[in-house]
């Protein structure tokens, strides 16, 4: 799969950058220990078996397996992607259409009702995370939406992949939520999953999600 990052000419900023939305989000990150801890005591004798230690290192990283990861650190620029060609587009505005969604920070809109001039639309599917490589089609009882008005009085839209992430109020932590999307946009359906927020070292902004055409 292929993966998209769009880097703008700005510090990145980390996981306490997030303050402007969710307080203080600091979170340090651990340093990995680079001391060689292999016993090198010399022996006469020669010995066949490997008594050297073999320290694993952590190579893991949070985006890893994602199709896609976009830099959306920025708070003030919207980042414009459309999900059929996989890419961001360029020079795209609210009022374009040649885009399905649009990131900025944690925020993912449609290009629909108060985000966009498009015909894109959404639905949630809660506690199917984990089978999303099973999902083929989209549910027969998939009851489409669109980026609405603020109805809660937080000063932010009702956006319809709005509730893609869980907060940890003791880390400040954004973490994937346990819910599949689905987009139908002019190209046709996708299901979407986001699967992290943060890079490999530990920057916030920086949205990796799986998106897949399926059957409608």
């Amino acid at each position: 799969m292929l993966t998209f990052a769009l880097l703008f000419n700005f510090a990145c900023s980390d996981k306490t950058e997030d303050t402007a939305e969710f307080d203080d989000t600091g979170v340090e990150t651990e340093e990995t220990d680079t001391e060689d801890t292999s016993d090198t005591e010399d022996t006469e004798e020669t010995d066949t078996e490997d008594t050297s230690d073999t320290e694993e290192t952590d190579t893991e990283e949070p985006d890893a397996t994602a199709d896609y990861t976009v830099d959306s650190s920025d708070s003030t620029t919207w980042v414009y992607f459309n999900l059929n060609d996989g890419a961001i587009v360029p020079g795209a505005s609210d009022s374009s259409t040649d885009w399905d969604i649009k990131m900025q920070r944690y925020i993912i809109a449609l290009n629909s009702g108060v985000s966009g001039e498009g015909t894109v639309q959404g639905f949630a599917q809660a506690g199917s995370y984990d089978s999303y490589e099973d999902v083929s089609e989209v549910p027969a009882d998939v009851s489409w939406s669109v980026d609405e008005p603020d109805s809660n009085n937080d000063g932010k839209p009702e956006y319809v992949l709005g509730g893609w992430f869980n907060y940890d109020f003791a880390t400040h932590v954004l973490s994937p939520a346990d819910v599949v999307y689905f987009v139908q946009t002019p190209d046709g359906a996708f299901k979407l999953r986001v699967v992290d927020y943060y890079n490999d070292v530990g920057e916030s902004g920086f949205l990796s999600f799986d998106s897949e055409l399926i059957a409608e």
